[in-house]
């Protein structure tokens, strides 16, 4: 198994075999602020796994941000030790490191809860046609 991660770029966004397809319609805007954090791109055997890392949102404070493939499952606890690393080392860089997560999503909590994020509420109708999201941070 080759493994790289590498340099996030928002090209590596297209490269992503997903079934939500709601979270791809502006691709581009995830690059938006990215070359401000520490974001990765997990590619496996050429394929990509997932593109994730923290942009700035203003001194000290991060957004952290993950888009994956539906190829996740097959490299779960390899996604999980790099994404464990990368938040890790960012907060070298950032007091707070924030997060938006689906409220609907239970693989998603369970993962944003495994990597130190804290719960700190609901935000009703915040995300797109109205989906209700939990506000996560990992805090210094």
């Amino acid at each position: 198994m080759k493994v790289d991660l590498l340099d996030f770029d928002y090209t590596h966004l297209f490269a992503l075999e997903s079934s939500k397809e709601q979270f791809f319609k502006n691709r581009e805007e995830w690059f938006k602020g990215s070359e401000n954090g520490y974001s990765k791109t997990l590619v496996v055997d050429g394929r990509v796994i997932g593109c994730g890392g923290v942009s700035k949102f203003w001194d000290g404070v991060g957004e952290a941000w993950l888009l994956v493939s539906d190829k996740l499952p097959e490299y779960k606890w390899l996604s999980v030790k790099v994404m464990r690393i990368m938040f890790d080392r960012a907060m070298i860089d950032f007091n707070r490191i924030q997060a938006a997560v689906l409220a609907s999503d239970p693989v998603a909590i369970r993962f944003i809860e495994f990597m130190g994020f804290e719960n700190e509420g609901l935000m009703r109708r915040y995300g797109f046609q109205g989906a209700d999201f939990y506000r996560y941070a990992r805090v210094k």
